[in-house]
Parts: structure tokens; C-alpha cells; sequence
């Protein structure tokens, strides 16, 4: 099932909103360019989840939820996590 833009658009904002979140608890300072670069690459790796759940099929409701989580993650931790699925499945451990 295709995803339309304005869903993609929600993922992107939902992701977003987890890395701005993310990067509030841990800031000691507010940096205005920090808190932009966070929701560009939060909302990026929301956008790349978003794909992986439809790839896979996925409700919209676990697509969101995924999305959010890995935007509050941040790119660090899903791209650590996408290599450690990505070598299990191409079986090199």
C-alpha cells in the first residue's frame, strides 16, 4: 500500500517531535542550530521508518509509534540498530 504525502509529512513532523523532545531533556544550553539539526535528522529517520513499515505492511498506527520512537532515538541509535538487523538477516553476526 502506497503512502501518501500527507502521511509521510505526519511521520516526518511525529519523528521530529521526538528528537526536539529528545534534545530538550538532554541539553544543558539551547542551541537554536542544535535544535534544528535534531529535527531535520529525527525527521529524516522518521521518513526511512516509515518506509521500512510500509515495506513491511504495517498499520499506520505502528508506522507512527515506530517512527516517533526512533525520531526520540535519534539517527545514531536506528542506524546502530538497522546494522545489527541488516547483519543477522545477511547472516554475517
Amino acid at each position: 500500500m502506497e503512502q501518501s504525502w500527507i502521511e509521510s509529512l505526519y511521520f516526518v513532523l511525529l519523528a521530529g517531535i521526538g528528537g526536539i523532545v529528545n534534545y530538550l531533556i538532554k541539553a544543558r544550553k539551547f542551541v537554536f542550530s542544535d535544535f534544528c539539526i535534531r529535527f531535520l535528522s529525527s525527521g529524516f529517520t522518521g521518513y526511512l521508518i516509515s518506509l521500512l513499515c510500509m515495506y513491511f505492511d504495517m498499520p499506520s498506527s505502528m508506522t507512527g509509534f515506530m517512527a516517533g520512537v526512533f525520531g526520540y532515538l535519534g539517527v545514531e541509535v536506528t542506524i546502530k540498530m538497522a546494522r545489527k538487523l541488516i547483519n543477522t538477516k545477511l547472516g554475517d553476526n
